[in-house]
């Protein structure tokens, strides 16, 4: 998880989710869950910067794989809480 996107943008999926009236787990989850989507930059994770610094790998690389697998991951966020996560939490 990137914890620096999580302190960014999950007070910010709780402000908008009071504001719009629905249930804060709806916008909460998702977006806990997409804050582990970084797969894309050397800076994102320490072991993509370990693999950058090994000079085998270039960004365009990190780039293109990992915008295949963000697609991925955004597919199965959006499968699980609409189904999975409507039947457990109930919104």
């Amino acid at each position: 998880m990137d914890p620096t996107a999580s302190t960014i943008f999950v007070p910010i999926l709780a402000a908008l989710a009071d504001a719009s009236n629905l249930p804060s787990l709806l916008l909460l989850i998702p977006g806990t869950f997409a804050c582990s989507l970084s797969f894309m930059f050397p800076n994102s994770t320490p072991p993509n910067a370990v693999a950058y610094g090994t000079g085998l790998l270039h960004v365009k690389e990190m780039v293109k794989y990992g915008f295949v697998i963000n697609c991925i991951g955004i597919l199965w966020i959006s499968v699980f809480t609409l189904t999975l996560g409507r039947l457990v939490f109930g919104f």
